[in-house]
């Protein structure tokens, strides 16, 4: 199912163009079974996972690429982290000095005892694929959580350089942004297909953590 920003003009040859432009924050939900091109044996299903094309010179903006590489920096700037609840995951807690400072939730109005730690991270990665340009992506939850597994304190503090020099893989990433002045630099979010062949594990897979 597509949302309705991604339907092709009715000129449009898509069996031709070979590619599907998004906008931000579209979500792309692949049904099942999700028809082949057909051939003369007829038609086939899609049952593994989607596997992208990578990140290379001619990517454009607003499609979705798949993206390896090793962390080179962190955008310290725009890094932060927040309480969540650990029943449904809303990130809205308020603090109860009559409960002893403990969290309590606003969606299910649970008393929060152990919240879970969010994040907010963006790395820049060395891309074999785009060696002369600057990488920047915002990771989701779970590729942080990977990738701070070890490196992360119990105050929701890391070291920056616990970090570097690690491989990754995000399988799904949206591209946000492409700049060639006054250097060359790509702006992604990492993203998650959902349907056939998805996982919920989907995005980062770590070579040598």
């Amino acid at each position: 199912m597509l949302h309705p920003a991604l339907l092709p003009q009715p000129e449009i040859d898509m069996k031709k163009a070979g590619l599907i432009v998004c906008i931000e924050r579209t979500v792309l939900l692949l049904q099942k079974p999700l028809p082949c091109v057909a051939s003369e044996a007829g038609s086939q299903e899609l049952l593994a996972p989607v596997t992208l094309d990578e990140l290379n010179p001619g990517t454009p903006i607003n499609s979705i690429c798949r993206v390896q590489g090793t962390v080179v920096g962190v955008d310290e700037n725009t890094a932060f982290w927040w309480p969540a609840c650990d029943q449904c995951g809303n990130g809205r807690l308020e603090q109860r000095p009559e409960d002893r400072g403990a969290f309590s939730c606003e969606d299910c109005s649970q008393l929060v005892t152990a919240p879970v730690l969010k994040r907010h991270l963006q790395v820049f990665l060395d891309c074999p694929s785009r060696p002369e340009c600057r990488v920047k992506v915002k990771l989701l939850q779970h590729s942080i959580s990977y990738l701070l597994r070890s490196a992360g304190g119990q105050d929701g503090s890391y070291e920056v350089k616990s970090v570097l020099g690690k491989e990754v893989e995000l399988s799904c990433c949206f591209v946000q942004s492409a700049t060639t002045h006054p250097a060359s630099c790509i702006g992604l979010e990492e993203v998650q297909l959902l349907g056939a062949g998805a996982s919920s594990e989907q995005g980062l897979w770590p070579w040598g953590l």
